[in-house]
């Protein structure tokens, strides 16, 4: 299983078949606030400062906010691997 990196990608070629399809799945189990936060972040590759301008928040507002996604991404790949629904997954990570 991949997870994401805390910097964003520069190279999408690395990044097999499986493992986007993998992906695709974790951002379907996501929240679109959070889906958001990560594309900007990863595909468009917005440092933090420039999220923070473009959602009109402040700067430790979106490094929380894309901390969080990140949880709930690694959650939501983790709890697809197992076959788990997301909030079961969230508990044990929790736990």
């Amino acid at each position: 299983m991949t997870l994401l990196p805390d910097e964003p990608s520069r190279r999408d070629d690395l990044i097999s078949l499986g493992d986007r399809d993998q992906l695709e799945r974790g951002f379907r189990r996501l929240p679109p606030e959070q889906r958001a936060i990560l594309v900007m972040h990863h595909y468009l590759g917005l440092p933090p400062a420039d999220l923070a301008e473009t959602l009109g928040i402040p700067a430790g507002t979106a490094r929380s906010r894309l901390h969080y996604a990140h949880r709930a991404m690694r959650a939501a790949l983790e709890a697809d691997a197992r076959g788990l629904p997301i909030e079961e997954a969230k508990r044990e990570e929790q736990a």
